[in-house]
């Protein structure tokens, strides 16, 4: 039997039948090792209802029913009474994935006249949920094929280590955390969707190509530490210098409510005279620094961020933070700002990935039909739900791809150790040209970084409250690509083929920088310069308010 849409399968064949009560047996183990992991959570989460925990545990051990159709269970932020929990991005994110699931079924892609169904449950934001509902999922009765998720990071982070005790396969189409790449620690975790470290790696070469190669980085109290160190190792590696590097005062507090904290990274970013930030943050932290920038009058820095963030993560009321914090003044701080994600659509001419032979579906229709849904269901489109439905169709790949290799339906709802490692090997060697871009992964399953997902990152510049793509980012080659017929703008004029300076004007002793006319400037009467803290301060007899806000000085800094 051919194998549809999956290219290059690895691992071994598949267990004939006169081996089934060795297999039986591994089954009856694996559920004890299963039964012991739960007995452990439940306890660590209420001794005192220990008693019913056992009994539930119990209920598994000698109660595993499977449900014998092709179900999923997708795990989405949906954030139902909490749009504050960090990425409320799920009912965005499941518009792709009820897209997919209806081509699969309406194509008759699956193998055996199969229909795919799903189970979506809303996991919030949060490392908590993330356990409880994998406690939920491995005490359930019907237990389905494999989980799509979880939508973000922390909780993944979680949740994958079980998944892989337990031998559920798991593919995230949300979670870009630079830590989920240890495979010692996630060895069986995949995901569609492309991980932080190459849209950090795309914003660098998108600053190198301007001939910056200083910038400013500043992070919030969430950044992992793995981040911190990949950002480090690859701004040794194309000859960065990041001109914050070791000050304590360019991490702020991850509440987004820190003003005082986002004071103080911009006053390091202000003094260190970089033109470019990058600034690894949640989207409410980001918006705090550029409520605060507004105030500081500091103006022509070029950020980059993650692209990834909320549609409308802008458009929030900053004015308790500063009544001159208007949503004009955090759009205008933004302006000129690149944002590097996943690519939101492949070539629109290409056929929709797990699709019949006689298939006619493209890129564009799915596309079209995603963005009315969207509208029909009055919610805000997210771009990585073309990567959410990449998910989905990988999953029914890899199951014909077990079809093929002749495993019963019966041996796909609870994995053998053996059909594991082969559906993990079928993961590993999948490619092909998804709605999101090319799918694909490294050839070794055991190296660093294994899960991820080799592919395109889009950077998109916001000009005039307008975001555009303008160019890519190649994961296979390492390249940056324009757009036909696009380039980065830059305040003041200022052209990709006439960049500005990395670094704004340096000043003579005892003036500053004065953001608004682009010109040094001697200290107001109110103020006094002083050397060692290199700005102009308040003078005696002054109240400052803030720490930028002394009379008519506010944001001007030496430079």
């Amino acid at each position: 039997m051919t194998t549809r849409g999956v290219q290059g399968l690895g691992g071994s064949s598949h267990i004939p039948a006169t081996s089934r009560h060795g297999e039986q047996h591994q089954h009856r183990h694996h559920r004890c090792r299963v039964l012991l992991l739960l007995l452990l959570l439940l306890r660590s989460s209420s001794s005192k209802n220990f008693a019913t925990s056992v009994s539930l545990a119990l209920q598994v051990f000698f109660h595993f029913q499977f449900s014998s159709a092709l179900e999923l269970s997708v795990w989405q932020p949906i954030c139902a009474g909490d749009p504050d929990c960090g990425w409320a991005a799920g009912l965005g994110l499941q518009i792709g994935v009820d897209l997919m699931v209806e081509h699969i079924n309406r194509e008759g892609f699956l193998s055996r006249g199969e229909n795919l169904s799903i189970r979506v449950v809303d996991t919030g934001c949060s490392s908590s949920r993330g356990v409880e509902e994998s406690v939920s999922f491995l005490l359930s009765e019907d237990r389905p094929f494999g989980l799509v998720g979880c939508g973000c990071s922390r909780c993944s982070v979680q949740v994958a280590p079980l998944m892989d005790i337990a031998r559920i396969p798991m593919i995230s189409h949300g979670s870009t955390a630079t830590s989920l790449s240890d495979r010692e620690a996630y060895p069986s975790f995949f995901r569609s969707i492309i991980p932080d470290h190459a849209n950090i790696e795309a914003m660098v070469i998108a600053f190198k190509s301007f001939g910056w190669m200083c910038c400013a980085c500043i992070f919030d109290t969430t950044t992992e530490d793995t981040q911190k160190e990949f950002w480090l190792s690859l701004t040794k590696a194309q000859n960065i210098t990041d001109l914050l590097a070791g000050k304590s005062g360019a991490v702020i507090d991850d509440g987004g409510d820190d003003a005082d904290g986002a004071d103080a990274a911009i006053q390091l970013i202000l003094t260190s005279r970089a033109r470019g930030v990058v600034a690894l943050m949640w989207e409410a932290v980001m918006r705090m620094v550029l409520c605060r920038l507004s105030v500081s009058e500091g103006q022509g820095l070029v950020f980059a961020t993650w692209g990834w963030f909320v549609a409308g993560w802008m458009d929030v009321d900053m004015t308790a933070y500063s009544d001159k914090c208007s949503l004009d003044g955090v759009h205008n701080a933004f302006n000129y700002g690149l944002q590097a994600t996943a690519l939101a659509w492949n070539d629109l001419t290409l056929p929709v990935p797990c699709s019949s032979e006689e298939g006619t579906a493209t890129v564009a229709d799915f596309k079209r039909d995603s963005l009315a849904l969207a509208a029909s269901r009055g919610v805000a489109y997210q771009s990585d739900a073309s990567a959410a439905a990449d998910a989905i169709c990988m999953f029914a790949m890899a199951f014909n791809a077990m079809v093929d290799k002749n495993y019963a339906t019966e041996d796909l709802e609870e994995l053998s150790e053996a059909a594991f490692s082969d559906l993990l090997a079928i993961f590993q060697s999948t490619s092909f040209e998804g709605l999101s871009g090319s799918v694909a992964f490294p050839k070794n399953g055991a190296t660093y970084g294994a899960g991820d997902r080799i592919g395109t990152v889009a950077i998109n510049q916001t000009v005039d409250r307008v975001s555009s793509q303008v160019g890519t980012f190649d994961g296979h080659t390492l390249e940056m690509t324009m757009d036909p017929g696009k380039s980065f703008l830059f305040p003041d004029g200022y052209t990709q083929a006439n960049p500005p300076s990395g670094l704004f004007e340096k000043c003579d002793s005892g003036k500053v920088y004065d953001y608004s006319s682009n010109s040094c400037v001697g200290c107001s009467d109110t103020t006094i310069y002083v050397d060692c803290a290199d700005a102009c301060l308040c003078r005696a007899g002054y109240f400052q308010s803030g720490r930028f806000e002394c009379g008519v000085t506010t944001g001007m800094v030496k430079k």
